[in-house]
Order: structure tokens, then C-alpha cells, then sequence
């Protein structure tokens, strides 16, 4: 039985360094021992090039304040970034059950 391989990634509107090397990786496993199986926040270009491989994809939204990038989140409030911390462990929490049942 193919061991299943969880590949989780963010960014899901890009397709760039990172997104390429994984998808690159996820296309030359070999299929008779692992099934790759692509986490992300939100559908994008991301979701549908993993589905091109035909492999499943999963969707764990998770709130714009926290899905953000280029060192925007360090110009917070101090109130904001507790509210991200609160959302990032409720994320977390989210993403752990859905390890748990797949």
C-alpha cells in the first residue's frame, strides 16, 4: 500500500521556485510506493496544477489577516498580531484534525 505524503503549502496563487520544485517532486514520486496528497489555504493556481497531476487537493481556508506576505504582518498593531497568533493556533488545531482523519 502506497504510503501517503502530505505536501503543504500557502502561496496558493503562486507558481514559482518553491511551488515548481514541489510539484516537480509530487510528478516523479513513484506512484506504486507514495500518494501525494496537496494542502493549501484556497483554491489558485496552486490547487489546479496539483490537479493536473491528478493528485487530491485539499482545501483549510485560513483568515487574509494571517495569509500574508512580505513582512506586511510585522507592521501590525500589537492587537493584530495577538489576533493572528489566535488565528494561526486555530489553524493549526484545524489542520491537525484533518491529518488526523486522513
Amino acid at each position: 500500500m502506497p504510503k501517503k505524503i502530505v505536501f503543504v503549502e500557502s502561496q496558493y496563487k503562486s507558481f514559482y521556485g518553491a511551488q515548481q520544485y514541489m510539484y516537480d517532486l509530487v510528478a516523479n514520486l513513484p506512484s506504486h510506493k507514495f500518494r501525494p496528497i496537496m494542502l493549501t489555504t484556497k483554491e489558485g493556481v496552486l490547487a489546479r496544477r496539483f490537479r493536473e497531476l491528478n493528485v487530491p487537493v485539499n482545501i483549510i481556508p485560513i483568515p487574509s489577516r494571517v495569509n500574508v506576505f512580505g513582512k506586511r504582518a510585522l507592521r501590525y498593531s500589537i492587537y493584530k498580531k495577538i489576533l493572528v497568533g489566535l488565528d494561526l493556533v486555530k489553524y493549526n488545531l484545524k489542520v491537525f484534525r484533518w491529518l488526523r482523519r486522513n
